[in-house]
């Protein structure tokens, strides 16, 4: 019984359409005849004679508040906002309790079809909203669909640039590769003495002074220095420096040997060098944190020098620092300021 009071129970009534227990037969004297008997039309009588629908204070508020109570403002389950509904509705025939509403069995009906406005209107609200805020998702998505495909073109043109222009280095190149001889790319010797193993860079002036070259391949220190002395001779080296020689002169040394000397000096300083590997001088200075190498040679049949990667030539090298001082010698402004200061030790074996 516990369990059965705590539950709603519903009884079902069981009618014989007929007495033949066939199907799809209706007997109507029978059908009311079995409603008479059972009491299930003085049942109906009565409860429509009667207060049907019986809902409490709250159950009824909730369902029927926004016929009278605007959307979002407190709704006290009372009898007095029971009461403004009913009144607000202009139903009668109704009456109020002490914690339910009793209604006929049409009050309801008439009641759901007073509410259908505002359900409509809440429908409306609510696809007017749902609308605004696609829209405002879908604007979005269009602003970042754009910034895209702005995006996604500057690529693909940046792509075909450098695509194009990579493709007409490569066929200059491959034309200028077709024009050079067979055996451009082979070693070229200094000397036609089969024991001379120095060679030269392409574009290198045959600087050979007819002593035998060691070293099986490497220019050796005493070979450099004999070419450096000969250069001078030649009025190559000539300056205000130690030992007669320019201030920017540094006699022969390593690539190692420069870098420490130009470690701490300021930007844009330089020096002139000889290599112990082969005939030529090279260039260093001190650019932008780094120690910055530069190979100058002669071009061949004209004697000229000339930064190599770079294509304007000068008839000494005099007038490549003087040229490098007032414009830049790479892409990204480096030019030479000041000679470093020489080094006696450096310079030993030519004035002794």
């Amino acid at each position: 019984m516990v369990n059965l009071n705590a539950a709603e129970p519903h009884f079902i009534r069981c009618l014989k359409p007929n007495g033949i227990k066939a199907a799809s037969i209706w007997n109507p004297d029978l059908v009311t005849t079995q409603l008479r008997y059972t009491g299930m039309l003085e049942t109906t009588r009565i409860r429509r004679e009667g207060f049907a629908i019986r809902p409490t204070f709250a159950d009824f508020v909730h369902r029927f508040g926004p016929l009278c109570i605007a959307y979002g403002l407190p709704a006290n389950a009372n009898e007095s906002t029971c009461r403004a509904i009913m009144e607000r509705t202009r139903l009668t025939d109704w009456q109020i309790g002490k914690s339910k509403v009793f209604l006929r069995y049409y009050h309801t009906d008439m009641l759901t079809e007073k509410q259908q406005p505002v359900q409509a209107a809440a429908t409306d609200l609510q696809k007017c909203l749902r609308g605004f805020f696609a829209r405002k998702v879908l604007a979005g998505a269009k602003i970042a669909k754009e910034g895209l495909s702005r995006q996604v073109d500057a690529f693909c043109s940046a792509v075909e640039r450098n695509i194009s222009a990579t493709r007409d280095v490569f066929l200059a190149c491959c034309e200028e590769d077709d024009k050079r001889p067979k055996d451009f790319w082979e070693p070229k010797w200094t000397s036609n003495d089969p024991g001379t193993a120095a060679g030269l860079y392409e574009g290198e002036k045959d600087v050979q002074t007819g002593s035998k070259a060691k070293g099986g391949g490497r220019v050796g220190r005493r070979q450099s220095i004999k070419w450096v002395e000969e250069q001078k001779e030649q009025g190559e080296c000539d300056g205000n420096g130690l030992g007669g020689f320019a201030e920017w002169f540094a006699g022969v040394m390593s690539r190692g040997d420069a870098e420490a000397m130009l470690k701490k000096q300021p930007m844009g300083t330089f020096l002139i060098r000889v290599s112990e590997t082969r005939f030529g001088y090279s260039l260093s200075a001190t650019g932008d944190g780094r120690i910055k190498h530069f190979m100058v040679d002669q071009v061949k049949d004209t004697g000229k020098y000339v930064v190599v990667g770079n294509t304007h030539k000068f008839d000494s090298l005099d007038d490549l620092i003087g040229h490098h001082k007032k414009y830049a010698l790479t892409d990204d402004g480096f030019k030479l300021v000041k000679p470093c200061p020489q080094s006696a030790a450096n310079l030993d074996d030519f004035t002794r």
